[in-house]
């Protein structure tokens, strides 16, 4: 069933609210549906406009933005008792999704990271909670993978697909267009050592 906003300020409490389900949600880390939605314009110069802001750093996997908008917004954050509630829900989301972001910088024939780089990465967390960061992205089917405990890596062999936001999109077009000229290079190289391969 839709539902039918009626004036500013229903745009502006349904905005809210798809926020904070998006936010405390269990299972849901597509967010990206959600932040190109236009019902989310309504909460622009609005007191609540830094949900929209944590929605976005939460979707993006970014824990320094994330922290800079929690501690800028501490006291707007406690009048928010699903935020207050289910912050240890928040918090992991985030590290998943950080995770996610971390392996989506690596190319797709190299995903192999140690248990320090993630840790790092993951905002200098211990390396055992990397592992069950780890574990959980495996469990909820965010990443397909294994860890190797003795050599202390990781290999991520799949990524859920989902939607991806502007900056992430312009991501992906540079990787394609560095695919595209790696396999240029390879015709070019098997054109010179085969004459006629490509005629």
């Amino acid at each position: 069933a839709a539902v039918v906003a009626r004036n500013v300020v229903d745009y502006q409490t349904l905005a809210v609210d798809l926020c904070l389900a998006a936010l405390t949600g269990d299972g849901v880390y597509n967010l990206g549906q959600l932040e190109a939605s236009p019902v989310l314009a309504y909460l622009q110069s609005q007191p609540d406009a830094w949900l929209v802001q944590m929605l976005h750093a939460v979707s993006a996997g970014d824990l320094e933005a994330f922290a800079s908008l929690t501690s800028q917004h501490a006291t707007s954050i406690q009048k928010q008792p699903a935020l207050v509630h289910r912050a240890n829900a928040v918090q992991e989301k985030l590290l998943l999704l950080a995770l996610v972001r971390l392996v989506f910088t690596k190319d797709a024939h190299d995903r192999t990271l140690t248990l320090n780089e993630l840790a790092v990465g993951l905002g200098n967390i211990p390396v055992d909670q990397v592992e069950w960061v780890v574990m959980r992205a495996l469990s909820v089917h965010l990443v397909e993978g294994h860890l190797d405990q003795v050599d202390g890596t990781v290999t991520i062999t799949w990524v859920r697909p989902r939607a991806l936001n502007t900056s992430q999109m312009t991501e992906l077009g540079g990787r394609l267009e560095a695919w595209a000229h790696k396999a240029q290079v390879a015709r070019t190289a098997m054109q010179e050592q085969v004459p006629g391969t490509f005629a």
